[in-house]
């Protein structure tokens, strides 16, 4: 199994976050692999000195490891420590989980076909509130129609109230269908 190893960039931005703090996203690679570790590197002082506390994320697991600050050796502890957690190594990390082999995806596309018809069975259709209308985001045709001619009765002179446009365009708004 080959293993993950931080770029030259990731490696660089060690170099400044050890010496400056803040954050930044490393980026390590495998052979026709990448993982993303977000570092965040903040400054603090203890009974035993000035401190850097370094906190990792990488996919949906939280590293933290404390530094003494202005140590040379910071870059190298804190690139082998994102390797290590990066491959699986540290005592205290799980792998990361690593991607299925081709042979197991016909298995995993079924798995997840009938996951998603389940899921798509039980769904409840789109419903708007008592007294709203679910309508096109555009007027259909016949929207604007009966706009147009709401339109014409108000300017004829039938004294109906410009709602009336309103209201006939909703009347012709088609009706949601079931499976939406």
């Amino acid at each position: 199994m080959s293993t993950f190893s931080l770029t030259r960039g990731s490696e660089a931005a060690l170099g400044m976050l050890a010496s400056q703090a803040g954050s930044e996203t490393l980026l390590l690679t495998q052979p026709a692999r990448e993982l993303r570790a977000e570092l965040s590197i903040e400054p603090f002082t203890s009974d035993s000195g000035d401190q850097l506390l370094a906190v990792l994320f990488m996919r949906e697991q939280r590293h933290s490891m404390t530094l003494q600050r202005n140590d040379g050796a910071n870059v190298q502890h804190l690139a082998d420590w994102v390797e290590a957690i990066a491959n699986g190594t540290l005592d205290t990390s799980e792998a990361i989980p690593q991607r299925t082999d081709p042979s197991d995806l016909s298995a995993a596309t079924a798995a997840f076909n009938a996951a998603a018809s389940e899921l798509n069975a039980k769904a409840k259709p789109a419903q708007a509130p008592d007294g709203w209308q679910l309508v096109p985001m555009e007027p259909t045709q016949a929207m604007r129609e009966a706009f147009h001619a709401a339109t014409e009765r108000y300017e004829d002179g039938y004294g109906e109230s410009p709602d009336s446009q309103w209201h006939a365009m909703l009347r012709a708004a088609p009706a949601p269908s079931p499976t939406a």
